[in-house]
């Protein structure tokens, strides 16, 4: 590509990020992306002229695809289910049949509970299938949407993707260079808290109305009110709207409750994580897991979480040996301290208070002495 068009996808990065920062990008095929700045979080950006807009674009592309499929990151929350289940509804009522994909063996328990809630109807199963079935029942002009993810290393399924002609993607994460270039269309919000709440905005803005199911509407609240913290974070009036509008449409706090309750065992592993914690330097604090054990994506994360409730503390890591093979990092900070960028100079991402990353062939001693330094580094900086 030509210096020109370089430098305006740079510019379009930065803006989609939430600008307040500089993006350089070297002209040669192995050029890696550098940021700089973005040390402010992402404030309310999003107009409903534009929802408007991005609706009446969806149902365009909608109807002119044979069916459509729908896909969360790996190892999915209920973030991306909600999401995904909200857009299922969106493209039924736009008159094609949409199916919600997942992979059996990356389903986290809260996941798998609302799953087996959704095939308790006859409709719910017919519109939730497993990756194997996806692939025999897609066609050269079916659809693929990606909710809660816009990096092509996160997606669900790398050949499922690479199946399709035609994807859009929905997401509420910073965007980084790892972007599908062939998408007809992208919905990126970072302002938003939820990919649900994106979700749930376009479907009101569909031309037709449809009442969602009570588990359907459920789904998508449990969704926000995980990556909100119950409506502690990333917050604004248009989350607060669209969850009335879901419990308008049946939303059951109970059903909420019992989908998002966590086990006794998984509870006592975030434990065993927050127990081994200090801080590196004031108000930032680094939790691990014990390396003869292993532990799920939700245990490192809601240590994170849990660890982010204590009295002075601005940002938190927990580094623990994932059970799938890697070392695990789950980074959760307040106000304006920026994980993102933290994470991503460790090869992850996410959003400005809520990142990770996966590290492969390292010890947990080494990735944390490397996390200890790059914090360290940046608050020289500061």
């Amino acid at each position: 590509p030509s210096i020109g068009k370089i430098s305006l996808n740079n510019l379009e990065l930065a803006l989609v990020r939430g600008g307040d920062q500089a993006v350089l990008r070297e002209n040669t095929p192995q050029a890696k992306t550098i940021y700089f700045g973005g040390n402010s979080e992402s404030r309310t950006q999003k107009s409903r002229t534009r929802a408007r807009a991005i609706s009446t674009a969806l149902q365009t592309i909608i109807s002119e695809s044979e069916d459509v499929f729908i896909v969360g990151h790996r190892f999915p929350d209920m973030d991306a289910l909600g999401a995904a289940i909200t857009m299922k509804n969106f493209v039924n009522l736009s008159g094609k049949e949409a199916y919600v994909v997942y992979d059996p063996d990356q389903l986290m328990p809260e996941v798998s509970r609302a799953i087996d809630l959704i095939n308790e109807t006859e409709e719910g199963f017919a519109h939730i299938v497993k990756l194997e079935k996806a692939f025999d029942m897609k066609t050269a002009n079916s659809l693929l949407i990606m909710v809660d993810h816009s990096k092509i290393s996160q997606t669900l399924n790398l050949d499922f993707y690479k199946s399709f002609n035609k994807l859009i993607v929905i997401d509420h994460h910073r965007r980084d260079d790892d972007f599908p270039e062939h998408a007809l269309l992208s919905y990126i919000e970072s302002s938003a808290s939820s990919a649900s709440e994106l979700a749930v905005e376009l479907l009101q803005f569909h031309e037709y109305n449809s009442k969602m199911t009570v588990t359907d509407a459920s789904i998508a609240l449990a969704g926000i009110e995980l990556d909100t913290k119950h409506f502690t974070k990333a917050t604004t009036s248009r989350t607060f709207e669209v969850a009335a509008y879901l419990r308008s449409q049946g939303a059951d706090n109970n059903l909420i409750k019992s989908i998002l309750a966590t086990e006794f065992e998984k509870y006592k592993k975030i434990n065993e994580i927050i127990l081994n914690s200090e801080y590196v330097v004031p108000g930032i604090i680094v939790a691990l897991g014990k390396p003869e054990h292993k532990y799920d994506n939700v245990a490192i994360a809601k240590a994170a979480d849990t660890l982010l409730d204590m009295a002075g503390v601005q940002a938190a890591f927990a580094i623990a040996n994932h059970q799938n093979g890697y070392i695990s990092i789950s980074a959760r900070s307040f106000k304006d301290y920026n994980v993102q960028t933290i994470m991503e100079a460790m090869g992850g991402g996410g959003h400005f208070n809520a990142a990770a990353t996966q590290i492969y062939e390292r010890n947990i001693d080494e990735v944390k002495k490397d996390l200890v330094k790059i914090i360290k580094e940046r608050e020289k900086e500061q």
